[in-house]
């Protein structure tokens, strides 16, 4: 028996292994034997390979559906491929089961891995993408980014902040922590929040229009995402 899986049994982990082989069931599901998985208990202030080990196992086995397998495993590298000896990062449940001959032992039911690090990868792309690309003649201070702030960038920030903060130890911290993760999400809503400031701020004044050719003040008609929206801010105020 896995006595130190059996001392935490029901409780959330994290862990990393190696893809050592697989083969279909009849029940439309999948084996796969992940070889010297080394398993961790989470906590979100912590990297993973600064947590202590709670146990090295030999192997561990997965039953997934047959196209699931990169739901619940992660891929360690870019640009890595479903095969023998990958090196994969999972989390799951600790759970008790029973062998064909009766016997007991624990294991690892896996779960759906969080997606959160990779959607504020693709957050934070798209908004160095969108301020690297503003040309400063024409979109600089516009109506078309002033809605794109408000109502594009805004809501995602206070959306993954949200998702930070419901995650707890559940985190996954292979790459990084909460705490940077949180100052990433802080980042880059001052740095949205001081351009919508300086927009509102420019398009009100009759002078600054008249030289940049601003033909009305257009940001008076497009409310705050805060003040529409007051159910959706993270933290609420």
């Amino acid at each position: 028996m896995r006595e130190k899986l059996f001392e935490i049994s029901d409780q959330f982990v994290l862990g990393v292994g190696w893809i050592d082989g697989w083969w279909d069931l009849n029940d439309g599901t999948r084996r796969y034997c992940i070889k010297n998985p080394i398993i961790k208990k989470p906590n979100r202030d912590f990297l993973f390979d600064d947590l202590p080990t709670i146990t090295k196992e030999d192997h561990i086995n997965f039953f997934l559906p047959k196209e699931d397998f990169n739901e619940y495993c992660v891929y360690t590298k870019q640009n890595a491929k479903f095969e023998r000896f990958e090196k994969i990062n999972f989390s799951g449940i600790v759970k008790g089961y029973t062998r064909k001959d009766g016997s007991s032992d624990f294991g690892i039911h896996p779960t759906k891995f969080s997606n959160f690090h990779f959607c504020l990868q693709d957050l934070q792309e798209e908004i160095d993408e969108f301020f690297k690309n503003l040309d400063i003649r024409t979109d600089y201070i516009s109506k078309k980014s002033l809605l794109l702030l408000e109502y594009q960038f805004k809501p995602r920030i206070y959306f993954n902040l949200q998702q930070l903060d419901e995650c707890g130890d559940q985190l996954p911290t292979f790459v990084n922590t909460h705490n940077h993760y949180l100052n990433v999400l802080e980042d880059h809503m001052e740095g949205i929040q001081n351009h919508i400031k300086m927009i509102r701020s420019h398009t009100s004044s009759r002078k600054f229009r008249r030289i940049c050719k601003i033909k009305n003040n257009f940001s008076k008609d497009i409310k705050p995402f805060e003040e529409l929206y007051p159910n959706h801010i993270f933290p609420k105020p």
